[in-house]
């Protein structure tokens, strides 16, 4: 897919990786909402994090049995790196959750920049959603993460 376009007509369009909606207010005007990204990137600070790299590093940890990670929104730095994970069989009952989120950490801590921390943190899942052909269904992580921040907030 190519990022410049030029219609038929002789106009031109960036394609920006963006899913966006344009609404009519009630007063006529269009306003477009960037609603959801189609490319599968993570922008810390202005700097691209692939969730697949940081999949497949986790993936070497002998904590981890499958992960998938999601972008959640930061306050400072746009959006920060957030993974859910299937604790591998060999992790025993008596390992607290604390102390297992802190090594899946420090494992991307000490082999990855400071822009592709897992500063979203860790969520321990019983299983990651995939499509029939096995592809992490990273939707339905992302809509799940906004609804709980959303009832989180409402909370105050």
């Amino acid at each position: 897919m190519e990022t410049f376009v030029t219609e038929g007509d002789g106009s031109r369009w960036m394609r920006t990786g963006d899913e966006a909606v344009i609404r009519k207010s009630p007063n006529g005007n269009e306003h477009v909402f960037i609603v959801d990204r189609i490319k599968e990137l993570i922008k810390v600070k202005g700097m691209q994090v692939a969730p697949a790299e940081l999949e497949a590093h986790l993936l070497t940890s002998p904590l981890v049995n499958d992960c998938a990670v999601i972008p959640v929104p930061d306050d400072a730095a746009g959006e920060v790196p957030k993974a859910f994970v299937v604790k591998s069989p060999s992790v025993g009952l008596e390992e607290s959750d604390s102390m297992l989120k802190r090594e899946i950490c420090k494992h991307v801590e000490r082999e990855k920049s400071r822009h592709k921390w897992l500063k979203g943190g860790v969520e321990f899942i019983d299983v990651i959603p995939k499509s029939p052909s096995g592809k992490i269904l990273r939707r339905l992580l992302r809509d799940q993460e906004r609804e709980k921040r959303r009832k989180a907030g409402a909370k105050l």
